[in-house]
């Protein structure tokens, strides 16, 4: 009792004796009473009586105080150590009294906030860590609501004092088990308090940690090891009273970044279950030859065995795999049951014994150096590597010891068939079952969730009317006059079971089992460099009696795919950090992989003699949903590599750009080390059905060809391949001597075919592009696509510049640094009624159409071209504003136009005139346009391109120079 008073008498800061020490009493037997509901045992107490019931929220009103004042005394303890504890006390009772803050502005209410438990705000002044886990949202409620939830313990700290302080282990979940959501949350909540903690300085640093790895590309999927690294930059900064710096994106705090990345990948690999060779089909060997069959497949393959009876449905697929046989190659290896040799591998790699292998942590940086040296001349750039590149949680496996080796390239896999019917029949590559197991396992299902339904399924090819009656037009000229080229097509592709007949028009119908239509076919040679070469093209654009084609029933809009273009490739390169190398490889008949839904194959049915059809079950070349079709596996491909830190990648239809940096450095070998090969590649394509192409790769290499370019990744230069200059050359001359030999006319197909050549070549040599702009104006002046007109002087002028720069061996371009995207508040529209608009910042610009609707809106012209416009206008203003080596963000609400400009091209040729146009603009001044989506109501420029004066913004004190073929139709407002 007397300790108690003297307690009181202490809180109302009255200076009295030290307590008196209690006796050591033996302790009471415990009571024959049954317990309490509830499972609460009864506490034992002083002369075995039972204490008085309290409630829950005074025995947490008493725990908090106790743990308050002994988180005090911890504090008083270690600030003033060697005091004794009556002058503690002491200071206890020189508090100040606490002061109130500055009052808020009437009608301004005070943001919502978490505050973290002032207990947990001591541990981090005395230099301990905190686990996010302690600052969520939900766990500040809930020791908000119970402050016993706190316990606390005796610890030593950095000093070596022993100080009380809480124990943020006791029922607290680890830290490394907490959600993203919840670690965003957690990080707000302490970046609330940290300025109770640290400095301004120290403050902004963490802030800036928190952002840095909150904008990682593939967050989610990264996860994993942006919290393990996360954990370790706290944990090493809040040690003692002096907290250990770090310098946000450094090479030290990069190369820690993918340290983490490949320990959770290794982690993951030897958690791998070990799997079959062939997850989605069982074998069926034919005639000595190998057939991949779905478990719920039925191609009556069994019943061909017994009656020999080798039909022209069976034979297809049996024999595509008979070059992989004959070739004596091996079964495909079943690649995850190795994943366990392959983590210990990456361990062996890694380990610090290994005296040859340097991390990039300890490479030192200076501005000089051949690029391939770790003092390399931009060494400092990878800083920006976790930013920029799509490396991800988990992800970068460390490359198996044959990664520098030479590969035979990837193997042959063999197509999965499944169907009850012929009709029903679905044929692919792709092991549908794999890639849904391979999404799940990386979080990219959500992503791609429809992809494996598709490809066990079939793809839908569009928005398909149904057929009343049966359509088959006679082929093109080009196929009549080549009827042995497609023979020989057809049978090698009922061969592969990619078709199958031929039929008769009503063998189709039964089969089918509704009316169907064919496209025409015509056969033209691949290029003029490989003569002799031929390409079948099926016209299904081609129209019926009522004037709908195939292609009309189509929205590519409908099937969005991703398109990595020459400028993103561009911006890798010029950020490159020293190492950085690039590989590119091709996806085999990329289309023809792709399983059609068996409701839209009477819609693709071949004809090749009169009465002589085929049925198609995959998808073909001429189709305008194809594209986006073998899109859908190529993009969950990309997904895939960039989620295990194998790129960035860029893709381009079948076409793969993989790019690699470098994770350290082997100072015996003088060589770079890095976390994949090509090898892996191909070991992932053969898992997952992707049919990598068996000659058209090339391997990781300092320089590397994509999209017609050649890319110097040391000098940071593109330019063209010696190849594509002479086939462009004589594209120009051929033009030229067209004209001369036509009576001085050109073809708006020769015509079309020049201007997206040399738009091609702008991008090596910008200087180009004023050479362009007569072209354009030329091909818009067509009215009818049949008759030819004859070109000015000024663009025979132009072109000959063109002949002359192609002949010239060597001519490149020095890629330079765009930085972030910029908001520069610029917005643009159009209106069909009024004119176009665009708002930059607080300024604003207008121009009205000429003449009435009709006056402009014809030869392809449409709104959409209208809405490129405003955007064309718009990029001209940024560059009279001065802009240069950037990324600007522009915003329109016309999503057609924003999708098409991302891409490069639209089906509409006046919008793809403006679209090349503005890409010549951008490419003279290295500039990038990312245009962004908003609403109609919410577009700053909508008013202004209906001819509304809007308040409080000005007119642009300039003029633009406009196009002649745009100036023809809208004038200064």
């Amino acid at each position: 009792m007397r300790n108690n008073d003297r307690n009181r008498r202490r809180e109302a800061g009255e200076e009295v004796d030290e307590d008196e020490e209690l006796l050591d009493l033996a302790p009471t037997p415990p009571r024959e009473d049954s317990p309490p509901r509830g499972g609460q045992q009864t506490l034992p107490s002083l002369g075995g009586q039972t204490p008085p019931p309290t409630t829950g929220n005074e025995r947490d009103i008493v725990a908090a105080e106790v743990i308050a004042r002994a988180v005090t005394a911890a504090v008083v303890a270690v600030l003033k150590p060697d005091r004794e504890a009556s002058s503690c006390k002491k200071s206890l009772k020189d508090l100040d009294k606490l002061e109130e803050g500055p009052e808020r502005p009437e009608g301004s209410s005070a943001p919502r906030r978490h505050r973290i438990d002032r207990r947990l705000v001591t541990l981090l002044k005395l230099g301990f860590h905190l686990p996010l886990t302690l600052c969520t949202d939900e766990a500040i409620e809930a020791i908000r609501a119970q402050p016993s939830m706190l316990s606390d313990k005796r610890y030593t700290d950095a000093e070596g004092n022993k100080v009380t302080i809480v124990d943020v282990t006791a029922g607290w979940p680890d830290e490394r088990s907490i959600s993203s959501e919840d670690w965003k949350d957690a990080w707000t909540n302490l970046l609330q308090i940290l300025p109770e903690v640290l400095k301004p300085d120290a403050v902004n640093r963490l802030r800036a940690h928190f952002d840095y790895l909150r904008s990682q590309t593939n967050f989610k999927v990264r996860f994993p090891a942006i919290l393990r690294f996360d954990i370790d930059i706290r944990q090493n900064y809040f040690w003692g009273k002096e907290c250990e710096p770090f310098r946000v994106g450094s090479q030290d705090y990069v190369s820690e970044l993918i340290q983490r990345q490949n320990d959770v990948a290794m982690e993951m690999a030897a958690r791998a279950p070990s799997r079959g060779t062939d997850h989605s089909a069982a074998e069926t060997v034919v005639e000595g030859m190998v057939i991949g069959v779905g478990a719920e497949a039925d191609v009556e393959v069994s019943r061909v065995v017994d009656s020999q009876a080798v039909d022209s449905r069976a034979e297809v697929s049996l024999v595509e795999d008979a070059p992989f046989e004959e070739a004596g190659r091996r079964r495909p290896r079943d690649l995850s049951a190795s994943s366990a040799d392959r983590a210990d591998t990456g361990r062996q790699n890694a380990s610090p014994s290994n005296s040859s292998m340097t991390n990039l942590s300890s490479l030192s940086r200076t501005e000089t150096g051949s690029s391939r040296s770790p003092l390399g001349s931009n060494c400092a750039s990878l800083g920006t590597l976790a930013a920029d590149s799509p490396v991800t949680a988990g992800l970068a496996l460390v490359a198996r010891t044959r990664t520098s080796a030479p590969t035979a390239g990837p193997r042959i896999i063999t197509p999965v068939v499944s169907g009850v019917s012929e009709r029903d029949r679905v044929i692919t590559t792709y092991r549908a079952d794999e890639i849904e197991e391979e999404l799940k396992a990386w979080g990219l299902w959500e992503k791609h969730a429809t992809l494996t339904t598709r490809l066990r399924a079939g793809f839908h090819i569009g928005d398909m009317r149904p057929l009343t009656t049966t359509f088959t037009p006679e082929n093109h000229k080009g196929g009549k006059e080549n009827i042995t080229f497609i023979e020989n097509y057809t049978r090698e592709q009922v061969l592969l079971g990619h078709m199958t007949g031929p039929y008769s028009a009503q063998q189709v119908r039964e089969i089918l089992g509704s009316h169907f239509r064919s496209s025409p076919l015509s056969v033209v040679e691949k290029s003029s460099q490989e003569p002799g070469k031929l390409r079948l093209i099926q016209n299904c654009s081609f129209r019926d009696e009522d004037g709908v084609s195939v292609n009309d029933m189509i929205s590519s809009e409908d099937f969005p795919t991703r398109w990595g273009t020459a400028t993103e490739v561009a911006e890798i390169i010029a950020d490159a950090p020293p190492g950085l190398q690039m590989a590119t490889l091709d996806v085999d008949s990329a289309f023809r992989r792709i399983p059609i839904h068996p409701a839209h194959k009477q819609y693709l049915v071949i004809q090749q003699r009169e009465g002589e059809f085929f049925i198609d079950h995959v998808c073909p070349f001429g189709v305008r949903s194809g594209p986006g079709l073998q899109g859908a596996p190529m993009d969950a491909t990309v997904d895939l590599l960039d989620a295990r830190g194998w790129g960035p990648n860029k893709k381009w239809v079948d076409d793969l750009s993989n790019f690699r940096r470098p994770c350290g450095y082997d100072n015996e070998k003088q060589e770079w080390t890095y976390a994949h090969s090509v090898e892996d590649i191909f070991a992932l394509g053969e898992k997952l059905g992707i049919p990598w192409h068996g000659t058209k790769w090339c391997p990781h290499d300092d320089v590397g060809v994509y999209l017609g370019f050649s890319w110097d990744i040391p000098h940071k230069t593109v330019s063209l391949p010696e190849r594509k200059r002479l086939k462009y050359l004589a594209r120009v001359e051929h033009a030229l001597d067209l004209v001369n030999k036509s009576a001085k006319r050109m073809t708006l197909e020769t015509a079309q075919k020049l201007s997206g050549t040399l738009s091609h070549c702008a991008f090596v040599f910008p200087r180009g592009r004023t050479y362009l702009s007569g072209l354009f104006t030329f091909v818009a002046s067509f009215t009818n696509e049949h008759v030819p007109r004859y070109p000015p002087k000024s663009v025979i002028s132009d072109l000959k510049w063109w002949r002359d720069l192609l002949r010239r061996k060597g001519e490149r371009r020095v890629l330079v640094p765009k930085g972030p995207v910029q908001d520069v508040d610029a917005w643009v529209d159009a209106s069909s009624s009024w004119g176009i608009g665009i708002v930059l910042g607080k300024e604003w610009d207008a121009w009205r159409w000429k003449g009435a609707k009709e006056t402009w809106h014809r030869d392809s012209r449409d709104i959409g071209w209208a809405e490129m416009i405003a955007l064309e206008l718009a990029v001209r203003k940024l560059i009279e504003l001065g802009w240069v080596n950037a990324e600007l963000m522009v915003r329109s609400d016309n999503e057609g136009v924003i999708k098409a400009f991302k891409r490069g091209r639209s089906r509409n040729w006046q919008v793809n005139l403006a679209i090349r146009r503005t890409e010549l603009l951008c490419m003279e001044k290295n500039l990038k346009i990312s245009p962004v989506y908003v609403n109609t109501k919410d577009n700053r420029a909508d008013p202004v391109s209906r001819g509304e004066r809007v308040s409080g913004i000005t007119r642009f004190k300039s003029s633009l120079q406009i196009p002649q073929e745009v100036s023809e139709f809208i004038t200064y407002a």
